[in-house]
C-alpha cells in the first residue's frame, strides 16, 4: 500500500493513472470499459463504506476484478486518515471516470488507456 498521504485530488488521480497505465502494460488488450467498471464499482464500494453499509459488489470478469483490486490497493485513504483523504479519493475516481466516458463518446474504445500510455 502506498505510504504518502494524499493531500490533493491531483495526487489521488495522478496515483489512479499510474496504476492503470501498469495494468495495460500487464494487459496490452485491456479496453477502457474494463476500466470503467472498476473505477464504477471502486466508486460504488467507497460510497458503501462511507455511509457504514456493506457494498454490493456485482461479479465482475476476473480481469476487471485485477483492475478493481490494484486500483483499490494503489491510493485507498486507509482508516486512520481522515474523511477529507476519503473525499479526494472519490473525487480522484470521477475524474477518471469522466476522461473514461469521454473518450468512448469520441468511439474509441482504448482512448483513455491510450492516452495515459502514450500510443
Amino acid at each position: 500500500m502506498n505510504e504518502e498521504r494524499f493531500d490533493s485530488v491531483e495526487t489521488i488521480t495522478y496515483g489512479l493513472e499510474r496504476s492503470i497505465a501498469r495494468m495495460r502494460v500487464r494487459h496490452e488488450d485491456l479496453d477502457d470499459w474494463e476500466v470503467l467498471t472498476a473505477v464504477e464499482t471502486l466508486i460504488r464500494v467507497v460510497n458503501a463504506e462511507r455511509a457504514g453499509r456493506p457494498p454490493s459488489l456485482l461479479p465482475m470478469a476476473p480481469r476487471v476484478a485485477d483492475i478493481f483490486k490494484t486500483l483499490h490497493e494503489a491510493v485507498e485513504p486507509r482508516p486512520e486518515q481522515v474523511t477529507a483523504d476519503r473525499e479526494a479519493f472519490l473525487a480522484g475516481l470521477r475524474r477518471i471516470r469522466r476522461a473514461i466516458r469521454a473518450q468512448t463518446r469520441q468511439g474509441r474504445r482504448r482512448g483513455f488507456l491510450a492516452s495515459l500510455t502514450g500510443e
